[in-house]
């Protein structure tokens, strides 16, 4: 959840079924198509579809729907609302001699409906992530002018690999991951998902250069720079106050910016390296880099002991200049500890069941909810959604269960332990066949709910009570037909 002025509540919750799903029939192969196979040349094109439709309510007192400056002030005159969206995405993927080269080019396109306007500008983060990672080259167009609508375009992955000695070399638009962690990774800086995001399969590609040193059989260091500059976005979000606002060109923190021009800006750029070793049954390492302009510092382990998975990972954020609230790049804190610890055990049923489970510390968080606004404000947050987190202390458990070939059922629930407020989510996943997936779900917030403050007969702001009490219900329908 973004803006804490602009969320709704409403009387008594009155619950409805609407679902609605977006769906593309396209020819559909198994795996991917080898269009070159020549022995040195290998050259694959594959792909998927996706299409997906929402509905939610939003628990909320009314005056906070229809008011400014809550959701009401954005255009909103119901607590429900449907949101749609389609994807598509190619990848045309190959090699050269195995190391010599190796490639990955990922284009898409998607559009995202909704029947309440400016939803991007209410959820995001929290809910589904919408932020687009700091991204330098201009191979990404994002248009959201209309109030019902958002198109987007982007190369996701566009980067070429080759192996010199000892060293791997990436060069490009690529997906970077240096967390362990399951639920929450507070080492995974650069293009995160939140634990809520629906839609985990691809990561967000970042412009960058990496290079993998291989150490020894089991031990690498990677170094990393990644080029970055905040999102450039073709935006119109009229407000009570400015109706008719024009669409331009701008960044989240509202400049003006080129759409067709590569940007840089040292404070959305990072330069990081990460230690990788293995010891008996665990993986160990170290992290440490200047990420978005602060340094940071991390380790983290991972292991099997029978059927028991263990994982831990920890970093210290040390940000030289937070800022103040109101500043395009506040922090709500200067120095930070972010830490998580899990623990999985896989039961050796007739059908798999998998359990897993997470102590998470927060440390840029707060136990106050009267804190909730200026942390929804900082950048980390409202720009690149490095962390969805709002509290200091949470657990989260989940499991998965393998009821047939094509059926799983997973669940997963998180609790703030300090507001206090929970979220609990399920999803069944049908395998429709070799090529399609169908997955049902839905999302149940329960915590104190936010109300409205006035001032003198005016509204004013959001008393917020509670982390999770924020979030709205939500079911939902997502297909995907791969080809």
């Amino acid at each position: 959840m973004r803006d804490a002025g602009s969320r709704s509540n409403g009387k008594k919750i009155h619950v409805f079924i609407c679902l609605f799903l977006i769906t593309s029939m396209t020819p559909a192969f198994a795996s991917a198509t080898s269009v070159v196979d020549d022995g040195a040349w290998v050259v694959d094109v594959d792909g998927v579809v996706k299409g997906s439709g929402t509905a939610l309510h939003l628990p909320w007192p009314w005056p906070m729907v229809v008011a400014d400056p809550a959701i009401g002030g954005l255009g909103w005159t119901s607590r429900d609302a449907l949101f749609g969206a389609g994807e598509l995405r190619l990848r045309f993927s190959g090699r050269y001699r195995e190391d010599r080269l190796r490639w990955d080019i990922q284009a898409k396109t998607g559009v995202f409906l909704f029947s309440e306007p400016n939803m991007v500008s209410a959820f995001s983060g929290g809910v589904s992530s919408t932020a687009e990672p700091p991204r330098s080259w201009p191979l990404q167009y994002t248009d959201s002018t209309a109030p019902r609508r958002v198109w987007n375009a982007a190369f996701d992955r566009l980067y070429f690999q080759t192996r010199l000695g000892p060293v791997d070399v990436l060069v490009g638009r690529q997906p970077i991951s240096f967390g362990v962690g399951f639920i929450w990774q507070p080492a995974d800086l650069l293009a995160p998902f939140s634990p809520l995001d629906i839609d985990k399969e691809f990561k967000p590609g970042v412009d960058a250069v990496r290079l993998n040193f291989n150490l020894g059989a089991f031990t690498e260091l990677a170094l990393v720079g990644v080029a970055g500059a905040p999102a450039c976005r073709h935006v119109s979000i009229p407000t009570a106050a400015d109706p008719l606002a024009p669409s331009q060109w701008q960044t989240p923190d509202g400049n003006v910016c080129s759409p067709g021009a590569p940007r840089f800006e040292a404070d959305a750029s990072s330069l990081a390296a990460r230690f990788r070793t293995t010891v008996g049954e665990f993986d160990l390492g170290g992290l440490a880099g200047r990420v978005r302009g602060d340094w940071v510092l991390g380790a983290f382990a991972a292991g099997t002991l029978g059927r028991w998975k263990l994982r831990s990972e920890a970093t210290f954020t040390w940000d030289e200049d937070p800022e103040e609230p109101g500043d395009p790049d506040y922090s709500f804190r200067e120095r930070f500890v972010r830490a998580v610890a899990g623990l999985d055990y896989s039961f050796d049923l007739s059908r798999p069941v998998h359990v897993f489970s997470e102590l998470h510390y927060n440390g840029f968080g707060s136990r106050d909810p009267e804190d909730y606004p200026r942390i929804l404000q900082s950048a980390r947050v409202s720009q690149y959604a490095e962390l969805s987190a709002l509290g200091q202390y949470y657990l989260g458990v989940g499991a998965v269960w393998e009821l047939t070939d094509r059926l799983k059922w997973s669940a997963l629930a998180l609790a703030n332990l300090t507001d206090p407020s929970g979220h609990f989510s399920m999803n069944l996943e049908f395998l429709l066949s070799s090529e399609s997936v169908l997955q049902v779900g839905g999302f149940l917030p329960v915590g104190s709910r936010p109300g409205l403050i006035i001032t003198g007969g005016i509204p004013t702001g959001a008393d917020l009570r509670s982390e999770f009490g924020m979030y709205p219900s939500m079911i939902f329908v997502l297909f995907k037909r791969y080809y």
